[in-house]
């Protein structure tokens, strides 16, 4: 995943929208955004994996806030089902190739409302 592309809050979280939302995603970098850049994730079960990252039959990269993370794809956290462990109300506490981890290990995330 291609942190260049994405749009950040200005904590530093990666700002992240529900698959479904009315603005489509399209793929930049390897990740599934909109054309603003926001991340776009789903709850799902991953029906495909590219790079050790699992994402749904939409496209939509896989994300899970609650699941222990059990391994590490290209230096992020990910759960036992393939999904990206992503965390909120942590500000960064490290970079990985621009991603931000939180303190509890997960990649730092807003959900847009």
């Amino acid at each position: 995943m291609n942190s260049g592309v994405l749009k950040f809050s200005a904590g530093g979280a990666i700002l992240i929208v529900n698959e479904g939302s009315e603005n489509s995603l399209r793929f930049n970098g390897g990740a599934p955004v909109q054309n603003d850049g926001t991340l776009v994730v789903s709850a799902n079960d991953p029906t495909l994996f590219l790079g050790g990252l699992g994402y749904d039959q939409t496209g939509a990269l896989c994300a899970d806030p609650t699941d222990a993370i059990t391994h590490y794809a290209g230096g992020l956290p990910v759960t036992a089902k393939g999904a990206l462990a992503i965390g909120s109300g942590y500000l960064p506490s490290v970079l990985v190739a621009g991603i931000p981890i939180g303190s509890d290990g997960r990649v730092c995330s807003d959900l847009l409302t």
